[in-house]
């Protein structure tokens, strides 16, 4: 499922592979704004897959590209504090379901929940 991600990636970006590097690194390619939804389709899947499999720093590089890439991501923001608790990064988990529940009208409680714990 990785590797179906990354070439979706890779077609959104009409790049070879040698340019986008190994999955999860960080792409520094200016993109067309038209793009944006669908890299940050693609990001936040392929970082979820990375959590899945307790691969938590690639995860973060990728949920990293797509806050990058689109600020009002909210679920990638709520997605990427997930993963900065897996970390044991505390405060940045904390600040990232803030940038969530921020964008959120109406967020879960189990947001609250966690948030309030940290």
């Amino acid at each position: 499922a990785v590797v179906d991600v990354v070439g979706e990636l890779r077609l959104v970006l009409d790049e070879p592979a040698e340019v986008l590097g190994e999955p999860g690194e960080a792409l520094e390619r200016p993109l067309d704004p038209r793009d944006t939804p669908r890299l940050v389709s693609n990001l936040t899947e392929l970082a979820e897959l990375y959590h899945r499999d307790r691969q938590y720093a690639q995860a973060l590089a990728c949920f990293d590209r797509a806050v990058a890439a689109d600020p009002k991501a909210a679920l990638a923001h709520r997605l990427r504090a997930e993963t900065l608790l897996a970390l044991g990064r505390h405060e940045d988990a904390g600040r990232a379901f803030d940038r969530y529940l921020a964008l959120v009208p109406r967020p879960k409680v189990e947001v609250y929940q966690a948030r309030g714990l940290l």
